[in-house]
């Protein structure tokens, strides 16, 4: 049975995803699926990562993958959002994204996406992603929970600094 609807999926994993309830049925085929149907399911998904990560329904997706995928769909969600923590961490749904990324990662890529937030441009010490994430409402939220997992001399080193 679950053939039939993983055949029929094929190649619009990105449409259902979007959709309010096809979505919820992209989630239970990751769940139940073999693993080549699943990394089928996920690279599909990275095709249009950026798009569904800022999407109402599609980012539940996304997350789903990082708590329930394998290490390797961990790393590679995880890369999907290096070099966009700041820009993602402020978006409504998105965010979510990042905050699963710090629940679920490992310590290095922890590390890694704390290394991207503490990062400050060099020509405008503002525009670092902690600075714009603490004056953002939505990101401030997440930046919280990035503090109590990663109590780490680093941060309070940072700010410190500002």
């Amino acid at each position: 049975m679950i053939e039939f609807v993983i055949t029929s999926f094929v190649g619009q994993i990105s449409q259902f995803s979007v959709h309010p309830f096809a979505c919820r049925v992209v989630q239970r085929l990751l769940e139940h699926c073999n693993e080549n149907q699943r990394q089928s399911i996920i690279n599909e998904l990275l095709l249009n990562f950026n798009e569904l990560c800022q999407s109402a329904f599609a980012n539940y997706v996304i997350q789903h993958v990082i708590q329930y995928g394998t290490k390797w769909h961990k790393s590679e969600i995880i890369n999907g959002v290096r070099g966009k923590i700041g820009s993602m961490s402020r978006h409504k749904f998105a965010s979510n994204i990042i905050e699963k990324c710090f629940t679920y990662g490992n310590e290095n890529e922890r590390q890694m996406l704390l290394d991207e937030i503490l990062t400050g441009n060099e020509n405008d010490p503002t525009q670092s992603p902690l600075i714009q994430m603490v004056k953002d409402q939505v990101s401030q939220k997440h930046l919280c929970l990035v503090w109590s997992i990663e109590l780490c001399g680093s941060c309070v080193r940072v700010l410190y600094n500002y």
